[in-house]
Order: structure tokens, then sequence, then C-alpha cells
């Protein structure tokens, strides 16, 4: 589990970890928000809407 990874989506680098043979499960967020799961095995039932935050806070 990575904590405050200070980047949205769109810019986590999940190609070097795919290169590393990990799979990345990221909800990122500018600034110091954003979490991200990082595993060698592929995880199922992924869950980013347990809190129902209109601001989508990480």
């Amino acid at each position: 589990m990575m904590q405050e990874i200070k980047t949205e989506d769109v810019n986590f680098p999940y190609d070097e970890f795919k290169n590393l043979k990990y799979e990345s499960y990221v909800y990122g967020q500018k600034s110091y928000n954003g979490v991200a799961i990082i595993s060698k095995h592929k995880l199922e039932n992924i869950k980013n809407d347990l809190i129902k935050d209109k601001l989508k806070q990480s």
C-alpha cells in the first residue's frame, strides 16, 4: 500500500510496475492525496467508493 502518491491516475507509472510483474490499483489525486496498491497477484473486487465523499478525497 502506498499513501500520498501525489499524482492523478493518468500520471501513475503503471508500465514501470507492469514491467516488474506487479499489478497496480490506483486512486490518485493532485497534491498530497492518493493511494495505490501494488501486488504480485491480480486482485478482484476492488472498491474505491466505501466512503461517499463528494470531493473524492483519498
